[in-house]
């Protein structure tokens, strides 16, 4: 599948083995580091009434 979508598209893909172990580690990545803090989303920042 990875080759037909490079194929059509001419994007490059990657794969990897544990695709839900790959998930957390990006979101987890995201929560920590200030570079990405911007894109991470919690219900603490704003205050619902």
């Amino acid at each position: 599948m990875d080759k037909l979508f490079t194929e059509i598209t001419n994007i490059s893909v990657n794969t990897c083995e544990d695709p839900d172990e790959t998930v957390v580690r990006g979101l987890s990545l995201v929560v920590t580091s200030e570079k990405f803090k911007h894109l991470a989303y919690s219900m603490r920042t704003r205050i619902f009434r």
